[in-house]
């Protein structure tokens, strides 16, 4: 069964500079070189922080040292751990970073932030049945939690599938049933996908595929900076 984990950022406050000098001597070279080159504190942070978590629970689940750690990237981009059956994916937004893992089955999760949205792009990223449902809701905050929805059912397909951004969004259909069971169509095929829903943080939405299994955890674990420390330690 996967699992799932979720840290929140600090502030700039708090985040004080020789937490960041003891956190940054943990990650890759490249990912140094990555981060250096952001130029938003809360881009800066993210990318930190998504970067130890997954080495901290890689640590803790395969027990390997963190430097020991060796990532690639597939053809689209999407890293995967160096000989090893062990599956992952990241997301972020807002104040939080979530990551889950699997050690049998592809897996992908996104998590946004619910906030304004310009909804006149809808027709880019939605189906024409789902444009349908859409304009069948009423209200503007109706509207804006199904755009959520929708949307991160679909980054959680793409982010699990490992094609980025060669799969178009309005190619996809999601279908809600009254057993609340979650089916997503490719250019009218089912993509016989497995997809389930945490409402768990306050103001954000997330969703989460597994490729080959319905099982999904009940909960999100959460992480905070001092255990990741100890584990990547």
């Amino acid at each position: 069964m996967p699992e799932i984990y979720a840290t929140k950022l600090l502030s700039k406050f708090v985040f004080v500079k020789n937490r960041f000098d003891f956190l940054f001597q943990y990650i890759a070279p490249e990912k140094k070189e990555k981060l250096k080159r952001f130029k938003r504190w809360e881009d800066f942070q993210r990318g930190l922080i998504s970067d130890v978590l997954i080495r901290s629970i890689i640590c803790r689940k395969l027990n390997i040292r963190n430097f020991d750690i060796e990532f690639r990237l597939n053809k689209h981009g999407k890293p995967y751990l160096k000989d090893n059956n062990f599956y992952f994916n990241i997301s972020h937004s807002g104040e939080w970073v979530i990551c889950v893992i699997d050690k049998r089955n592809i897996v992908g999760i996104d998590i946004e932030e619910v906030k304004k949205v310009d909804l006149n792009i809808i027709h880019q990223v939605f189906h024409p049945n789902e444009v349908d449902m859409f304009n069948n809701f009423d209200t503007s905050v109706e509207k804006k939690d199904l755009f959520f929805d929708i949307w991160t059912i679909k980054e959680s397909y793409i982010k699990a599938n490992g094609r980025g951004l060669s799969i178009y969004p309005n190619t996809m259909e999601v279908r809600f049933n009254r057993e609340n069971n979650i089916r997503l169509l490719l250019e009218n095929i089912d993509t016989n996908r497995f997809f389930k829903q945490y409402k768990m943080i306050d103001g954000y939405k997330i969703a989460v595929c597994n490729y080959s299994s319905n099982s999904f955890p009940e909960k999100v674990i959460l992480r905070d900076l001092d255990e990741i420390i100890a584990d990547i330690k």
